[in-house]
């Protein structure tokens, strides 16, 4: 009889640890595909991947689109041993993803992508103005910050336009020279509070006036026929709103 406990107890034992093994073999399994995910996001070229997600911008100049799944991943990468911790340990594990998923909601701008536009062209500025430098928000798609060689070069296009699925910008930054004077100022706009909730196929447009900058959000739709245009150079046939600087305060 004494032999037979022995053999159920050795049975149990060697159950337990296969068990243990096979947990701590998942945890590092899903650990690894956490980070494979995370090597992704924050590679540039990946970011179309995630488009329609909400992009995280709590440390520039990563971007991270990560769900509540994903969350518990991240629980899993920093406690990857869960299954040998103690009872109190084990607690914190299971509230760290509740606690995750708050900060990435706080984190989280509640702009999401959408297609939109962001352009401008001070070729027709009066007075006359060169652009020194621009950038449109944190996003890398051609158009909404010169390349890095113009900026090392100082040839920095009067123009631009992009149109593209990207998230609002909470930030337009514009640094320009008049001419006459050669006068240097520079600018930098929060647009947080200023862009619609829905910027489906609109514009952001941006126009100098000597030392001050002028930013707009045009309509995609053109003003019916036989309506005066308006003064803006570049979208004098589309309706639009003047979101800086505050009119309250012209």
């Amino acid at each position: 009889m004494f032999g037979l406990n022995r053999s159920f107890s050795a049975v149990r034992n060697k159950r337990s640890r296969i068990a243990t093994k096979s947990r701590s073999s998942d945890s590092r399994l899903l650990a690894t595909e956490l980070r494979v995910s995370v090597a992704r996001l924050i590679h540039p070229t990946s970011l179309a991947a995630v488009a329609g997600e909400t992009l995280l911008d709590c440390s520039e100049p990563a971007r991270f689109a990560l769900s509540f799944k994903q969350s518990i991943l991240v629980m899993i990468t920093y406690c990857p041993s869960y299954p040998k911790r103690a009872v109190q340990h084990r607690l914190l594990y299971w509230a760290m993803p509740l606690l995750a998923s708050l900060f990435l909601g706080a984190c989280a701008s509640s702009q999401k992508a959408a297609n939109h536009s962001f352009s401008f062209d001070t070729r027709g500025a009066v007075p006359a103005v060169e652009v020194l430098n621009y950038r449109y928000g944190d996003s890398d798609m051609t158009g909404t910050r010169p390349p890095k060689w113009a900026l090392e070069e100082g040839r920095i296009g009067q123009q631009a336009g992009v149109y593209g699925r990207m998230r609002p910008a909470d930030t337009l930054y514009v640094k320009w020279r008049i001419k006459s004077t050669g006068q240097i100022f520079e600018d930098s706009v929060d647009l947080r509070h200023r862009l619609p909730n829905d910027m489906t196929d609109k514009i952001v447009y941006f126009d100098i006036k000597g030392p001050q900058l002028f930013v707009y959000v045009v309509s995609p739709e053109d003003y019916p026929l036989g309506t005066p245009r308006n003064s803006l150079r570049l979208y004098s046939y589309r309706p639009y709103v003047q979101i800086y600087p505050d009119q309250s305060k012209q």
